[in-house]
């Protein structure tokens, strides 16, 4: 049989011969850096660490594209917004790029980047369109919607059994459900250590409550402030440290000051090593609104967190049951109280509390796994 080589002459196996035949193409042209991004950027890491040809499509000057230069992941500009999808001849450019380069898979992140490049991928004639989904709302059953999910896309990946729900058409839903595969945001254990200093050093018998996301109504840091004012009337001996940034960070530090907070909240900004930040906490508080499937809650899990959380199915997906952490009825500050409360008044508490979290993380978000219900995809 003849012998597959790579230039040089050395010989390549079969495997990596394969790997090298299919091209995996990334479409994310988003300016801001949120879990959609994350995901998208580990997983061009992991196929290009895989021996895949990867080539990532991305906004000049955005955080993702920071990212993949620094990893040596091949990348082309593309500006995409909400109507580039009119622009034909756009449309014609892109599927040139698409079939000059060989793309073989092509996997979509965001609607916007959806509507352009799942028609220019078809017009090049690429035979495996991926298109992952990571919030829980419904998509409208227009023309369009149906043009892409019935015409342009094969596949679609859904973080999480609710957002499976909210896109299966055994639930009223716009996708086929033999199209959707779920595939959860796994985190590695040993990624949740980092032999570095905390960003908060704890001060003796004081509770550190903490939180991460982008400073954004979904997020509803406004809720802490609120649980923060009524913890301080009752007593308790605790800081929180707000992580993110964000468009509501003024409207954040002003209600801080309205509400006599500045010696109880911190503001951390941006943080990169989360790990940092969960060996400074001592109870994780999560109120986001919505979610697909939380990354920041999967990791706070993983690090051996408790956790206080609103009960919507994202989270109660990661956390079944009370041993696992405690969920509270959506924007019932006065649950968030009585949770956090609870978990400060005992360490045992917490420790039980953490430890389950972390053995749920290891069984059910796990990242090998993860991985290879994606590459069975591609």
């Amino acid at each position: 049989m003849r012998d597959l080589r790579r230039k040089g002459g050395h010989k390549m196996s079969t495997h990596a011969a394969i790997h090298q035949a299919k091209v995996i193409g990334f479409v994310n042209t988003c300016t801001s850096w949120g879990g959609g991004e994350k995901w998208h950027f580990e997983t061009a890491q992991f196929c290009h660490n895989q021996g895949y040809s990867v080539i990532f499509f991305c906004r000049p000057g955005s955080e993702i594209e920071s990212r993949l230069i620094k990893a040596n992941i091949p990348t082309r500009p593309l500006t995409i917004s909400n109507l580039s999808f009119l622009n034909l001849t756009k449309m014609v450019l892109l599927a040139r790029q698409f079939k000059h380069l060989g793309i073989t898979t092509l996997l979509l992140n965001t609607p916007a980047d959806t509507k352009l490049a799942a028609p220019a991928a078809v017009i090049a004639g690429v035979n495996n369109i991926i298109f992952r989904r990571g919030m829980p709302h419904r998509i409208k059953r227009n023309w369009l919607n149906c043009y892409l999910f019935e015409r342009c896309i094969h596949r679609v990946i859904a973080n999480s059994e609710a957002v499976r729900t909210s896109l299966s058409d055994r639930c009223g839903g716009i996708v086929p459900d033999r199209n959707i595969t779920v595939v959860e945001n796994g985190v590695k254990l040993d990624a949740t250590m980092i032999d570095a200093p905390p960003i908060y050093a704890k001060q003796a018998r004081e509770i550190v409550l903490s939180t991460a996301g982008r400073m954004v109504k979904q997020k509803n840091q406004l809720a802490l402030l609120a649980m923060a004012e009524k913890l301080k009337m009752k007593g308790i001996n605790f800081v929180l440290l707000i992580a993110g940034a964000g468009e509501l960070k003024q409207k954040l530090t002003e209600e801080v000051l309205q509400r006599g907070l500045n010696d109880c909240v911190r503001f951390t900004g941006f943080v990169t090593q989360m790990p940092l930040l969960f060996k400074s906490t001592d109870i994780f508080v999560f109120p986001s609104l919505y979610e697909g499937c939380p990354n920041t809650l999967i990791e706070a899990a993983a690090a051996s967190k408790a956790i206080v959380a609103y009960d919507i199915p994202p989270h109660r997906e990661l956390l079944p049951d009370d041993e696992y952490g405690r969920l509270v009825p959506l924007n019932d500050i006065d649950g968030l109280v009585s949770a956090v409360s609870e978990l400060a008044s005992s360490a045992e508490i917490r420790e039980k509390m953490g430890w389950m979290a972390k053995l749920r993380v290891s069984t059910h978000y796990n990242l090998d796994k993860a991985r290879k219900k994606l590459l069975a995809l591609i």
